[in-house]
């Protein structure tokens, strides 16, 4: 792991965690596979933030998006319209290092 700030000189892959740490990935142009690990459905609880922010990276062509489970991943399909790359549940580290090595 590693904070947010050193994605502007890292070039590996990155998953992000949450929608704003998505949108500073969507920013950078030095990382080359851009992931984003939805364990938390944000979008059905915000107040005060609107449709346009908590869609971006959903609908980010460079971002691919992994889900926690199936469920979650149904939703997240019928929320933005996209398929996800892989289900992974409890953040299972060998399990995303697959779905990042097949891509």
């Amino acid at each position: 792991t590693m904070a947010i700030n050193e994605i502007w000189s890292f070039n590996g892959p990155v998953i992000a965690t949450s929608v704003s740490t998505a949108l500073s990935l969507s920013k950078s142009h030095s990382v080359t596979k851009k992931y984003f690990y939805v364990w938390d459905l944000e979008w059905a609880r915000f107040r005060g933030r609107d449709y346009d922010y908590t869609i971006t990276p959903y609908i980010d062509p460079e971002i691919k998006l992994i889900s926690r489970s199936k469920d979650h991943a149904i939703a997240i399909e019928n929320y933005c319209n996209r398929k996800v790359s892989g289900i992974v549940p409890n953040f299972n580290v060998t399990k995303l290092m697959d779905i990042i090595n097949h891509e």
